[in-house]
């Protein structure tokens, strides 16, 4: 046993040194994206970022399905505390690679102790970190994909929509454009809009925008749909949402029961529906029984809410004098020299506790039901005997 719990806790102390390595080391770049080449030889360096207070053993380790067409430096090496290490990579392409798209090839850095003098392996190496080096390889003809960026805005403000359209094929693409379809909550399209007309070289990204004018939408959160369109072919369909803000904190959700006799928190869940932050959001919550007041108005802190984004807002509610019933909670939100007014239920219930009564009841109850069990159980043993 002693020996089993020595383990243990060898064990956690290798997780809590290794957790505390994996913050201390970095790779530098994180992401590099090639264009393949036939025959191509190509140097890249990698570099192991040591930002700890220590000195650390690591390596390199590739991995994927084009890992063994590039070649690290092997073995550990010792980095000083604060410095980094210098890896080159050195990549020999083929003539062909026969699946075209995006390959990933992994770079782990995997450390070990100080004492290692060759390749660690299984529970005493660690992975701290992980990059990797993106490989295209083109597809035959034509073939493009298209990403999209959206900016947020206001009322009164103009919006950009971003094309980026990349031609991952062989051939150029000799017409190409943006597509954007907004909609709105109920799945109505609004509008169709396309991007100017481009030109694009094999292995080449061309850009294409499109201007949107806020007043033609109004204020909302609208859904998106984008694709490109490219020498009568279209890539995958993006969907996004095109946000424009107003000055306006609308409440999603709120607590709808609490128990009596208890210091109960009264949570609001509020949305910021403009595309700024809004400081020093409060709120004043005041119950009503049948159209009467009850008790004293609650008041929240103030917070800072981003733009966009959902928090809560919190007040005590003593329920020690609340009868049991249905209650409405008037919740008014104040910011920015404007207030929300929402109503919204709220069930008042007792709370089951036990007591002695309770207790004596499932007590004797639960003699009653072992007093059975055992005289059926004799009783059957004994219909048996006399068979």
């Amino acid at each position: 046993m002693a020996r089993r719990i020595s383990a243990i806790l060898e064990l956690l102390l290798f997780l809590l040194l290794s957790i505390s390595l994996a913050s201390a080391i970095g790779i530098s770049p994180s992401k590099i994206e090639l264009a393949f080449q036939p025959n191509h030889h190509e140097e890249i360096i990698i570099h192991l970022i040591n930002s700890a207070g220590r000195p650390l053993n690591a390596t390199l380790q590739l991995g994927g399905d084009l890992a063994h067409y590039m070649k690290s430096e092997e073995g550990f090496f010792v980095i000083p505390p604060y410095q980094s290490k210098a890896y080159t990579i050195t990549i020999d392409f083929p003539a062909i690679i026969r699946k075209p798209g995006e390959h990933i090839v992994v770079v782990n850095a995997v450390q070990a102790p100080i004492s290692t003098k060759e390749e660690v392996r299984g529970i005493g190496a660690t992975l701290s970190v992980e990059g990797k080096i993106v490989v295209r390889v083109p597809y035959t003809g034509k073939y493009a994909e298209a990403t999209l960026e959206l900016k947020d805005i206001n009322e009164g403000e103009q919006s950009t929509a971003t094309f980026s359209i990349v031609n991952y094929g062989l051939d150029a693409i000799q017409n190409a454009a943006g597509i954007l379809q907004i909609y709105d909550a109920a799945g109505t399209l609004l509008d169709s809009l396309s991007t100017p007309r481009v030109y694009i070289a094999s292995q080449a990204t061309e850009t294409a925008l499109i201007s949107l004018d806020s007043a033609k939408y109004g204020a909302g959160i609208f859904p998106v749909t984008a694709f490109a369109e490219y020498d009568g072919d279209t890539t995958e369909h993006i969907t996004q949402q095109l946000r424009i803000g107003t000055l306006f904190v609308n409440v999603t959700d709120h607590t709808k029961k609490v128990y009596t006799k208890s210091l109960v928190p009264f949570q609001i869940y509020v949305h910021n529906r403009w595309n700024n932050q809004i400081d020093h959001l409060s709120a004043d919550i005041r119950f009503f029984k049948e159209g009467i007041p009850i008790g004293d108005i609650l008041k929240t802190p103030s917070i800072s809410i981003p733009a966009w984004e959902q928090l809560s807002l919190s007040a005590l509610w003593d329920t020690r004098l609340a009868a049991p019933g249905a209650y409405t909670a008037e919740i008014t939100l104040y910011y920015m020299d404007k207030t929300t007014v929402v109503t919204a239920p709220v069930l008042v219930e007792n709370q089951f506790t036990f007591n002695t009564t309770i207790i004596l009841v499932i007590i004797i109850v639960s003699m009653l039901l072992i007093d059975i069990i055992v005289w059926l159980a004799h009783h059957f043993k004994q219909h048996e005997k006399e068979d």
